[in-house]
This record gives structure tokens, sequence and C-alpha cells, in this order.
């Protein structure tokens, strides 16, 4: 493992990072917000099972692919900020998904967004602003 949280980015190791924490991973993710967008990393998290899945307040640069994904524990994205597509495509919340004052900052959902029993914030709500959805979603049973 290396010292500085950062450098997992580089060896792919997304989990190791985001277990560091919302700082650390908000570090790496404010370093790559100052790069040019085709230079930023992709976060590819497809087809693994997430034992961590407290995201609340991360920060994401770029493409998020939680394609296939299992999430063993409640997912709580609170606050997190998506800055370009994010892909849940087939993913599993086993204990379902809490997606409060979280922004969907020109997102685009090429394929069916799930977000069935996912939780929302009544007050707060969740930010969909410039979002694009290009085919079916699905908000059952969510609150």
């Amino acid at each position: 493992m290396p010292d500085d949280p950062i450098q997992l980015d580089d060896q792919g190791h997304w989990l190791d990072l985001a277990g560091f924490g919302r700082d650390a991973w908000n570090t790496w993710a404010e370093k790559e917000l100052e790069k040019p967008f085709s230079q930023r990393k992709t976060v590819n998290l497809e087809n693994v099972k997430i034992k961590h899945s407290d995201f609340s307040g991360f920060k994401f640069p770029s493409y998020v692919n939680f394609s296939s994904a299992e999430f063993q524990c409640h997912a709580f994205f609170s606050q997190a900020h998506f800055f370009w597509n994010v892909s849940f495509h087939g993913s599993q919340f086993a204990h379902g998904a809490t997606f409060d004052r979280t922004i969907f900052d020109a997102t685009a959902f090429d394929v069916t967004a799930d977000f069935i029993s996912a939780g929302f914030a009544k007050d707060e709500g969740c930010s969909f602003n410039g979002a694009k959805f290009d085919a079916r979603v699905f908000f059952n049973c969510a609150q």
C-alpha cells in the first residue's frame, strides 16, 4: 500500500482510495478536475463487490462505472457530485441506496437507469441538472 493514498489511482485501487475516506478521495478528485477532461481517469468498479458503500460527499470528476457492481451494504451517495457520466446498469443494492442532495451534473444515462428503492431526501431532494436520459429510467419504490 503506498504511503500516499492518492497514488492508488495509478494502480486502479479505487475501493482502497475510497476506504481512506471522503477527504482523501476529494483531494484526488480536485487534482483530476484541474486536468483537461480527456486526461481524467475513469473510475471503473464494474462487476465489483463493494463493502465500502459510503460515498457521501465524494466528487467523481469523470466517468464512473458501477455496472453490475454489488453493493453489499446500504449505499450512501448523499451530497455526492458526479461531474460526468455514471453507470449503475445492472448494479445490485442489497440493502438500498440513498441519493439525497446528490448532484448529477451533465450526466448522461445512455442505458436504463435503475433507481429502484433508492432513497431521496424529501426536503433536499436530488439534482439531475442537465442530466440526459437516453433510455428508460426506473424510480419504482424510490422514496
